[in-house]
């Protein structure tokens, strides 16, 4: 990408990095994989109506893995996002409600794994990992169970037991 910014006016990149388009404005372009690793997760994920599912990382997937979740009747749909006393998180916490969240938490806070539990102590039967995979050590202790399917849009899904999950 030579030596120009992501946020230049102009940018070169080789021939083999660029995917065109057509059919869609440019907002629609930027959004489409996104919105598509939102539609994989959440269809892997094989959630069922009322299920509790918690969604890590307020990222634009996980705001579109909330709005996927909140349509296939998922409740309560919990966030967890980083920062969200900044300007940026605060943003995003706001566009996560906005997208239906029953609650936002920060990660950043202390008690946050304690906070979880105390307002959903039956925890959850769904979490969807859009953050830095470091989040699963904490918030696997609000799992409904026992294993955790990894996915990877360059790998297989993979099932990864939890010890010391409880029911």
């Amino acid at each position: 990408m030579n030596d120009r910014s992501a946020l230049a006016e102009y940018l070169t990149v080789k021939q083999n990095m660029v995917v065109p388009f057509s059919g869609l404005n440019y907002t629609g372009a930027v959004v489409a994989e996104p919105l598509t690793v939102a539609f994989d997760i959440t269809r892997e994920a094989q959630v069922q109506p009322f299920q509790r599912v918690l969604v890590s990382g307020p990222g634009i997937i996980g705001l579109f893995c909330t709005v996927l979740l909140k349509m296939g009747g998922a409740e309560p749909v919990v966030v967890l996002g980083r920062m969200l006393s900044s300007a940026r998180g605060e943003k995003r916490a706001e566009a996560a409600v906005a997208t239906g969240a029953s609650q936002v938490f920060d990660t950043e806070e202390q008690d946050r794994i304690e906070r979880v539990q105390e307002q959903y102590p039956e925890g959850f039967e769904r979490i969807i990992v859009t953050s830095p995979p470091v989040q699963i050590e904490s918030i696997r202790k609000v799992a409904h169970f026992h294993y955790l399917r990894l996915l990877s849009q360059t790998a297989r899904p993979t099932n990864m037991y939890l010890s010391g999950v409880s029911q």
